[in-house]
């Protein structure tokens, strides 16, 4: 399982294609009087933007984007950009204290986007659970993230239903048998590594 948390909870995205039409449904949220179609997410992009994009390029496809800091332990931070979808949600776009100049990591609080398989922001796991798709648990910080491979996509749930879960769970557990189908999702995530990799050095 790719670490979800290895980067402190903020808020999520990947990479897809610079699809202009995309990036202006985001952009049009705050001002629409119909409920725009849902945008996808995927293990690698959202709203335009891939993981590993240069983190300066946000400003261009979103002039509204505003500067922010996240901190993580210790003394580490670096720099992010926050976008927001309308008046219910935003996008964090992440780099990382070893890389600040590209996009780590993606996270939504937006009801605007969904996974291939149904995950949206909101939305309750208990279709998930129903069709018994692989899913994996993981704890950093003292916060649970869940992970989905089907999509390669992670998710936050509501305060309660991660409180039940920890109670719970252990590591030796199925995570399907122990999250509540009530469960609500808060965040959706997707994360990458930016470091070149060996072979290509």
């Amino acid at each position: 399982m790719r670490s979800l948390l290895a980067l402190p909870l903020f808020l999520l995205v990947s990479c897809t294609p610079r699809d202009p039409a995309t990036r202006a449904a985001v952009r049009d949220t705050s001002t629409a009087s119909i409920t725009p179609p849902l945008q996808p997410i995927t293990g690698s992009a959202l709203a335009g933007v891939h993981l590993c994009d240069a983190l300066a390029q946000i400003v261009s496809l979103f002039p509204s984007a505003r500067d922010t800091i996240v901190r993580g332990e210790g003394d580490s931070e670096w720099p992010s950009k926050v976008v927001q979808v309308g008046a219910d949600g935003s996008i964090l776009f992440e780099s990382s204290w070893v890389d600040t100049s590209h996009v780590w990591r993606i996270s939504t609080t937006s009801p605007s986007f969904e996974s291939r398989s149904g995950l949206r922001v909101g939305s309750r796991v208990d279709k998930l659970l129903a069709r018994g798709d692989s899913l994996e648990a993981e704890y950093a910080e003292g916060r649970l993230a869940l992970y989905l491979p089907r999509d390669t996509v992670g998710f936050l749930i509501d305060d309660s239903s991660e409180a039940v879960f920890s109670r719970r769970f252990n590591e030796h557990d199925d995570p399907r048998r122990v999250l509540s189908p009530n469960a609500q999702i808060k965040y959706l995530v997707i994360v990458a590594d930016c470091r070149p990799s060996k072979s290509a050095a």
